[in-house]
């Protein structure tokens, strides 16, 4: 009787963490239209466009296979291995993905949104960002418990109300710059932690 309340509360802690997820590279347009920077908001559209789609379709590629070893009860058979070798194969097509935006930013963005004007820096710290953050998620998949989805849904909500926070009110002016390096950070920090749950 009390295994039933225990799979609902995991259930629940799964689905906060993958809905927050879901948020993690989507707030700075929010807080660029707080205030009321449009200009921002389409150059990291732009940007958004070039990085998390790619990104996310790799990811889910190269693990669809793991989906069943991933969130199994019994992870005694967990092919280790096989899952760091994918790790290595993911993070080298994210960096060989990366090489070809920083070659096409400028020729395909003069085609595709000739109004925008912005660094390559911008999407290849995004996609440095994203990156960091899956392989955060990868180290959960790897820790054998269901139940760390709920320090990790802990671990994602300080670390995004600090770096909204840290947005907002540092003594700087907001930039997207800014904004992506502290994706790039905040996803750095997930992963530490999440390496340190996997062990």
């Amino acid at each position: 009787a009390t295994a039933v309340p225990a799979q609902r509360a995991e259930l629940f802690w799964l689905l906060a963490f993958f809905a927050i997820t879901g948020f993690t590279f989507q707030w700075d347009r929010y807080l660029l239209s707080t205030l009321d920077l449009q200009s921002l908001i389409i150059i990291s559209g732009v940007c958004m466009t070039w990085v998390l789609g790619p990104i996310s379709t790799l990811f889910a590629v190269i693990y669809r296979a793991d989906a069943r070893q991933i969130f199994a009860r019994d992870r005694e058979a967990f092919d280790r291995r096989g899952f760091l070798r994918r790790a290595g194969l993911f993070c080298g097509a994210v960096l060989g993905y990366a090489a070809l935006v920083a070659m096409l930013w400028t020729p395909l963005n003069a085609v595709a949104f000739p109004r925008v004007q912005a660094s390559v820096a911008l999407p290849l710290i995004l996609i440095v960002g994203v990156m960091l953050d899956r392989v955060g998620l990868l180290f959960l998949y790897m820790s054998n418990a269901v139940a760390n989805y709920r320090a990790a849904f802990i671990a994602k909500a300080v670390i995004m109300t600090a770096a909204i926070c840290l947005s907002l009110f540092g003594p700087w002016d907001i930039s997207l710059m800014l904004v992506f390096m502290t994706y790039a950070l905040s996803a750095l920090v997930f992963a530490v932690l999440m390496g340190a749950i996997r062990r």
